[in-house]
C-alpha cells in the first residue's frame, strides 16, 4: 500500500483551484491543435511506407544520404525493432511523389510506340493513389500492347477503364524506385522490401474523420451508460473528465509534434476506457457510501469516497506506468506513439477522475433541480382530453 488506511485529504476543498487548471490546459491544448496543427501520419493525410530489411549492417546516417538523393528529409527515415536487425522504415507522406518523372516517362514511351498525337488527354490522380488516367484516339487498345508498350518500367499495373478509348497507369512501384535508389547508392549491401502500404489522401481524410468520430460517439455512449448505471447528476462530470484527457494529451502530442496516427488514436480510446474505469470505482463507493450515510453531507462523502480508493487508483496507475515505460524505452519506433499517449493519458487521468469528474456531482446537484423545472416548463401542456380524464380519476 503505497498510502496508510485512514488518509483524509480534503479534495473537495481544492475543486475551484482544479477546475480553473484544468479549464486553462483544455483551453490552451485546444488553441495548440487548432493553431499550430497536429503532425498527422500517412494514415490520415495518405503517403507510402516500405519496410526495408537488411542482410549486412547498414547505419541510418548512411540510408538518410542515400535516400536524400530522391529528395526526401532525413526524418523520412526512421530505425524500427533492435539496432542489430537493421530494419527502416521509409516513410514518403508527398501522395504525388515521383508523379512528375513517372508521368514524362510513360508519356514519353506511348509517344514512341503510338506516336506524338495518340493521347488525346492525360491527368495524374493522386487521391485513390498514384494513377494516371490516359485517354486516346480510336480504336480500342488491348491492354496488353500497352504493357509492351511501357517496356521495362518498374512497378507500374496497367487496367481497364469504364470509359471508351481510355485505360489507367498506376504507380505501384514506389518502392521499386527507392529500392532502386539504394542499390545505387549502397553498392553491395543485400536487402529486401518486407511490406509496402499506400494510402491515398481521400482514403486518409476519411480514416481522420471516421477515427474522431469514433471518440465523439464513444463519449456519448459514456454519458448514456454511466446516466442509466448511475444517476444523470455523475454522467457529465464522467464524459466531463474523459475530454478534458483526451484534449490535453491530444495537444502535448501537437506540441511536440510527435506523429498522430491511427495508433494514436487507439491510444485515445484506450485512455478513455482506462479513465472511465478508474471514475466508475470511485463513483461506486459514492454511490455506496450515499446509501449508507444519508445524514452526511454530499462534500464530505465525496471525499471520504476519494480517500476511500485512493490506494486502488495510484497503484494501477503507477503499474500501467510501469508497463508503460517498458515500452517506450524497449519497444522501439513502432509502438512509441501509443506507449507515449497512454503514459500521457494515465497520469493525466488520475488527476482529473479526481479533480474533474468527482466535484462535477456537486455542481449537477445543484444544476439538476433548475433543468428539471426548465424541462417542465417547456413541456408541451397536455390535451384536454387527458386533463378531463385525470381530474375525474381523482374526484372518483
Amino acid at each position: 500500500m503505497l498510502l496508510p488506511d485512514n488518509t483524509k485529504v480534503d479534495f473537495v476543498a481544492k475543486r475551484h483551484v482544479a477546475a480553473v487548471f484544468s479549464a486553462i490546459l483544455v483551453v490552451v491544448s485546444l488553441s495548440i491543435f487548432i493553431f499550430i496543427g497536429p503532425n498527422w501520419g500517412i494514415d490520415f493525410t495518405g503517403g507510402s511506407e516500405i519496410h526495408l530489411d537488411f542482410s549486412e549492417p547498414v547505419e541510418i546516417g548512411e540510408m538518410r544520404d542515400a535516400l536524400g538523393k530522391l529528395g526526401l528529409s532525413e526524418d523520412s527515415v526512421q530505425q524500427i525493432n533492435a539496432p542489430e536487425d537493421y530494419e527502416y522504415l521509409v516513410r514518403i507522406q508527398d501522395a504525388t511523389f515521383g508523379a512528375a518523372e513517372f508521368e514524362s516517362d510513360v508519356t514519353t514511351r506511348l509517344n514512341t510506340k503510338f506516336g506524338a498525337d495518340w493521347i488525346v488527354a492525360s491527368r495524374f490522380d493522386s487521391q485513390v493513389g498514384a494513377r494516371m488516367t490516359i485517354e486516346h484516339k480510336p480504336p480500342e487498345i488491348r491492354l496488353e500492347t500497352v504493357t509492351e508498350a511501357l517496356g521495362d518500367m518498374d512497378g507500374i499495373q496497367v487496367k481497364g477503364s469504364p470509359d471508351d478509348n481510355t485505360f489507367y497507369v498506376e504507380l505501384t512501384g514506389l518502392a521499386a524506385q527507392i529500392k532502386g535508389t539504394i542499390s545505387q547508392q549502397l553498392q553491395g549491401k543485400q536487402f529486401e522490401v518486407l511490406k509496402t502500404d499506400v494510402v491515398g489522401p481521400k482514403v486518409g481524410g476519411d480514416l481522420r474523420r471516421q477515427g474522431f468520430l469514433s471518440m465523439a460517439a464513444t463519449l456519448a455512449l459514456i454519458l448514456v451508460y454511466v446516466a442509466f448505471r448511475f444517476d444523470l447528476t455523475f454522467a457529465p462530470g464522467a464524459v466531463a473528465a474523459l475530454f478534458h484527457d483526451v484534449a490535453i494529451t491530444l495537444g502535448i502530442f501537437t506540441l511536440t509534434q510527435h506523429e498522430i496516427n491511427l495508433s494514436m488514436i487507439g491510444a485515445l480510446l484506450t485512455i478513455i476506457g482506462y479513465s472511465l474505469n478508474d471514475t466508475i470505482v470511485i463513483y461506486d463507493r459514492i454511490r455506496e457510501n450515499m446509501d449508507k450515510y444519508r445524514r452526511t453531507d454530499l462534500p464530505t462523502m465525496i471525499n471520504a469516497s476519494i480517500n476511500e480508493t485512493l490506494n486502488r487508483t495510484l497503484n494501477t496507475s503507477l503499474t500501467t506506468m510501469l508497463a508503460m515505460t517498458a515500452f517506450l524505452v524497449l519497444g522501439g519506433p513502432v509502438i512509441e506513439t501509443f506507449a507515449l499517449a497512454i503514459m500521457i493519458g494515465v497520469f493525466v487521468g488520475t488527476y482529473s477522475t479526481v479533480f474533474v469528474a468527482t466535484p462535477m456531482i456537486l455542481v449537477m446537484t445543484r444544476v439538476k433541480p433548475h433543468l428539471t423545472k426548465l424541462m417542465v416548463s417547456v413541456a408541451p401542456p397536455p390535451p384536454p382530453d387527458a386533463v378531463e380524464a385525470e381530474n375525474a380519476k381523482v374526484e372518483s
